[in-house]
């Protein structure tokens, strides 16, 4: 009866930015090994948190696949002797493919008569299939940056801590980086630290939700958007999710509760770009728009715990944490409009893009001059050769901002706010 196989590896956290490309290796190296041990299977999912990956195999056959092989032995010649007698060559070949001598047969081909028989090879149980397979399909990963460990210089995304794995409700002893398999699991880190004790397959999910831990990421996915859409109804908005930073939230949490913070509207004044970057890159928080995209003074966080308990806490922590980097944006945006991008132009000669291939300024000139080039080649209008000039001249000159010191992910997007602050035309701005 087929029955459905847990493969759980508990480890460290990994790095979210791993989990995806883990989870197709996981799910194709699976499908890979199945197959060419000739073990039946309906369908194979693969979930996974920072601290788990999880493969779930349903309908697994009992066994691997019967197989049988004609095989070619020795030549009529060498398997007979003078009286046709069978030789030992003939004796020794039937056993070795499990058949009787009388079971073969002559078939002429060029160069003699020589004897076949059929190998037969019964499947193995599917446990067996599987404790073979099963260490090689997670080992072979291919881990950007591999972490090292044990005395045998293990290597996977993490080290690995504890295996589960069951086939039905039966235990498959699977040795995985030294650590054999069991039913044992862990919980959230925080809400279920202890252990948990796993009766079968099916069970799984049950268990793991009496653990806090939602092991579907598609499901955690779900649930903070939407959590974000419930909590930004409270000012009036929506979230704006980002499918990257959605991606990376799911991939650091077991149990992601969304949450509303908030910050004061006088830094509204800032522009949208550095408010989403203050936001997204540096605090893994969810803007909030109204119905005209107009930014509100809301976000939308995500924390791995209690969507109640202690709950304030986190929430004034992180409307602290934002507000520090808003007023140094403040700060650096307000500093940086004293100084024209014309005027920033010297600065450039102490900043260095590669070692011994000179400065920034010098980059800036070859760029200028490159330009005119071209524009004299296009045929561009007078107008807008010099507007493809100036921009080669102000198109490094953000580089030496405050802001972008401070915000590296907004370099070009500052220079082109404040081209534009400075009344150079659309274009320029736009090029920048």
């Amino acid at each position: 009866m087929p029955k459905t196989l847990l493969l759980e590896i508990g480890s460290d956290e990994i790095p979210a930015r791993y989990l995806p490309l883990a989870f197709d290796q996981l799910r194709i190296r699976s499908e890979t090994a199945f197959r060419e041990s000739r073990l039946g299977f309906d369908r194979i999912c693969v979930f996974g948190t920072p601290r788990r990956l999880c493969l779930y195999v349903q309908g697994v056959a009992d066994a691997g696949d019967d197989t049988s092989q004609e095989v070619r032995g020795p030549s009529k010649k060498v398997a007979y002797d003078g009286e046709d007698n069978p030789t030992k060559a003939l004796l020794g070949f039937a056993r070795s493919i499990g058949v009787e001598p009388s079971d073969l047969t002559a078939r002429t081909e060029k160069g003699g008569e020589y004897l076949y028989g059929t190998k037969f090879e019964k499947g193995l149980p599917a446990a067996s299939i599987l404790e073979k397979i099963l260490p090689g399909v997670v080992m072979g990963m291919e881990c950007p940056h591999p972490l090292r460990w044990g005395d045998q210089d293990w290597r996977w995304y993490r080290a690995i801590r504890w295996v589960v794995c069951l086939l039905g409700s039966e235990v498959v002893p699977v040795e995985i980086a030294g650590k054999v398999g069991g039913r044992s699991t862990y919980g959230h880190r925080t809400l279920h630290p202890g252990q948990a004790e796993i009766p079968d397959a099916d069970s799984y999910f049950r268990v793991m939700e009496n653990c806090s831990v939602v092991v579907d990421q598609d499901l955690r996915r779900k649930q903070i958007v939407m959590g974000a859409q419930w909590w930004a109804k409270d000012i009036s908005g929506v979230p704006l999710i980002d499918e990257d930073l959605l991606s990376e939230v799911v991939s650091i949490s077991e149990h992601p509760s969304a949450f509303l913070g908030r910050f004061d509207d006088q830094y509204l004044s800032l522009p949208r770009d550095v408010l989403f970057t203050a936001m997204r890159h540096h605090q893994r928080y969810f803007p909030t728009v109204d119905g005209d995209g107009g930014v509100l003074p809301g976000f939308i966080g995500v924390r791995d715990g209690d969507p109640e308990e202690g709950i304030d806490i986190v929430r004034r922590g992180n409307e602290w944490v934002l507000r520090a980097r808003l007023a140094d944006a403040e700060f650096f945006y307000e500093q940086d409009l004293k100084i024209s991008l014309e005027d920033r132009l010297d600065d450039l000669k102490g900043v260095r893009f590669l070692r011994n291939a000179g400065t920034m300024y010098e980059k800036t000139l070859r760029l200028k001059q490159l330009t005119g080039d071209f524009a004299s080649k296009l045929g561009l209008s007078a107008d807008d050769a010099e507007r493809a000039r100036q921009a080669a001249n102000l198109s490094k000159c953000d580089l030496t901002t405050a802001l972008v010191r401070e915000f590296p992910e907004l370099e070009g997007i500052m220079g082109g706010l404040y081209a534009a602050n400075e009344g150079f035309h659309a274009d320029v701005a736009k090029a920048l």
